[in-house]
């Protein structure tokens, strides 16, 4: 028969083993998806820069919006207003704008695009029809990006981030990304992830770079967009050595207690 104290420590032993497989879930990859100049589409694991292609967009997205738990682009250098399938790029168009695209982007008030003129419009993502909000006097002559997944919305413009008010479009310089150059810019678990006109993925706050990260790796193309995978929950499943120790973990557990119950009876 087992003592007590015996039983005692082979639970606290399981619990410290499943204990310590949690850290290892917290450090599993965080995806993202991805569109990219030349069409290509699929997804980008952010911590190793690992772009796998799930399919080949019609048109050339320009940045993602982010609305309702689905995904919206603009036609780069057009005016096709899309909803896209995050599981392969294909885009159903729900209308036209109106205008000249040069970004898409989005904020908790909703999709907005930047026109090639400078100006902002709020965008009705049932049909694509686009609503003046005001003049950012933001270049477009440069490498332009915007912003999914914030709260606000932010607009880059070569080096340079803008935070624009969507009531009328002010725009207020925030912080430099330099030495690097934004393509595509998301938030996602709280953290703002940016790839580079170079393909360098990168973490940052609207006050600037935090960590300059890896290279991607597997695409044939420029990142014009990235934004967290709709439906996903923050942070990805852990990798299947940590769900086994975890498991194995609790298992002790079980097999502790119920020697302890056990005893208790052997007891009476």
């Amino acid at each position: 028969m087992m003592a007590r104290g015996s039983l005692k420590k082979m639970a606290l032993t399981a619990v410290a083993v499943a204990a310590l497989a949690l850290p290892v879930a917290t450090q599993a990859a965080t995806f993202a998806v991805q569109a990219n100049d030349n069409r290509t589409f699929g997804t980008v694991n952010l911590n190793t820069g690992v772009f796998t292609q799930t399919g080949i967009s019609s048109v050339v997205y320009s940045e993602f919006g982010v609305s309702g738990g689905n995904l919206y682009s603009g036609a780069f250098l057009g005016s096709g207003f899309y909803k896209i399938n995050p599981a392969n790029g294909a885009g159903t168009l729900l209308g036209s704008t109106g205008i000249v695209n040069e970004v898409t982007g989005s904020s908790s008030a909703g999709v907005f695009e930047l026109a090639r003129d400078g100006r902002l419009y709020g965008i009705n993502t049932a049909n694509g029809a686009a609503t003046l909000i005001g003049q950012t006097n933001i270049p477009v002559n440069g490498t332009i990006s915007s912003s999914n997944g914030f709260a606000n919305l932010f607009i880059s413009h070569n080096d340079q981030i803008f935070q624009i008010n969507t009531s009328n479009a002010h725009a207020t310089l925030v912080s430099s990304t330099g030495p690097l150059v934004f393509y595509a810019m998301t938030q996602i678990g709280g953290i703002g992830w940016g790839v580079s006109s170079t393909n360098r993925i990168a973490t940052f706050t609207p006050g600037g770079i935090t960590t300059p990260g890896v290279f991607e790796s597997g695409t044939t193309g420029l990142a014009y967009a990235i934004a967290g995978i709709p439906g996903a929950g923050v942070g990805a499943v852990p990798e299947p050595a940590t769900w086994a120790l975890m498991l194995a973990g609790f298992g002790l557990v079980g097999v502790a207690l119920r020697r302890r119950q056990a005893v208790r009876v052997s007891f009476v």
